[in-house]
């Protein structure tokens, strides 16, 4: 390389490398490195060494995790993973997790396949899942459990934002931050509870706004872990949400075709053998009552 002198002259290196290697020194060997940013492939005077003797080599960490252990792909994914990486770079401290989170990688990830991918590492799903709805059932199930590993460290690692936007685009979810200017996952849990508790509407946008949580809610009910889950969530929520007295205040059937709290079922529960009691309801549609809750989330336990 050409000695640096001032700032106006290293503008000018490439030129005089290119002009050294293929003019004054035509049959000399050369090891070609830079140690500022690689310029634009237009302003790039070496561009036609790159791409005749490339793939280039760089010593910087992120560079050498990016072409050394994460799977080989077109220049363009490199470049989007290497933006990602580099404002992320906490994330690659971890050898262990690296080598984790490249076992996940598909060549043609995009960015925010690659970032969600980083996400479901972080709370060790299975190498295939990392979707939304997956990470939300795994977040969900910490949170049943008084954990918050899994949103600590997404936040630590710099990904909180990626994951409550998507959340936000995915999900129509539009809680602002509380008094810490943060999202919780309990936020989360009260949006969630409260937008089913309305048949998924929020008076203002209709279902159809909400098509990706209603999706995933029921996918989450099917599952018969995540409904246990849900059922511990539950608790939490209608006392969060002052819903007891809503919920007292409703009539019979008003109450047979809701669900979610235990409180519903066990108000349902007493108002029947009131009824029962004064005559004022006659034992088929009490049994209609009872089958139709077959599928609710308390059933069982009342059964």
């Amino acid at each position: 390389m050409p000695d640096i002198g001032d700032e106006d002259d290293r503008k000018h290196i490439p030129f005089s490398v290119r002009y050294r290697m293929f003019r004054e020194e035509p049959n000399q060997k050369f090891l070609v490195y830079m140690t500022d940013d690689a310029p634009a492939a237009q302003d790039d005077w070496l561009l036609d060494l790159k791409l005749a003797y490339g793939p280039t080599f760089s010593a910087d960490k992120l560079t050498m995790t990016l072409t050394g252990t994460l799977p080989d792909t077109t220049p363009d994914v490199q470049n989007a993973w290497l933006e990602v990486m580099k404002r992320l770079p906490r994330f690659f401290d971890s050898e262990e997790r690296t080598k984790r989170f490249a076992k996940r990688l598909d060549p043609h990830d995009d960015a925010t396949d690659f970032q969600a991918k980083m996400v479901a590492t972080l709370l060790h799903l299975k190498d295939d899942r990392h979707s939304m709805q997956d990470i939300w059932a795994e977040l969900l199930t910490q949170y049943a459990n008084d954990d918050d590993s899994g949103i600590s460290a997404i936040e630590r690692m710099g990904l909180g934002e990626f994951h409550w936007s998507g959340t936000r685009r995915i999900y129509h979810f539009d809680v602002d931050a509380g008094i810490e200017d943060k999202l919780t996952v309990k936020d989360f849990v009260l949006w969630l509870f409260q937008l089913a508790w309305n048949g998924f509407s929020d008076g203002v946008a209709g279902a159809s706004a909400y098509a990706n949580i209603i999706r995933d809610w029921d996918d989450w009910y099917k599952n018969i872990d995540l409904r246990t889950v849900l059922q511990e969530l539950s608790e939490t929520a209608v006392a969060e949400l002052r819903l007891s007295t809503q919920i007292a205040d409703m009539s019979v059937e008003e109450l047979a075709d809701r669900d979610l709290f235990r409180d519903v079922d066990e108000m349902l529960v007493n108002k029947l053998f009131e009824r029962l009691g004064t005559q004022s309801i006659a034992d088929d549609q009490v049994q209609r009552i009872v089958n139709g809750r077959k599928r609710k989330l308390w059933y069982a336990e009342y059964a």
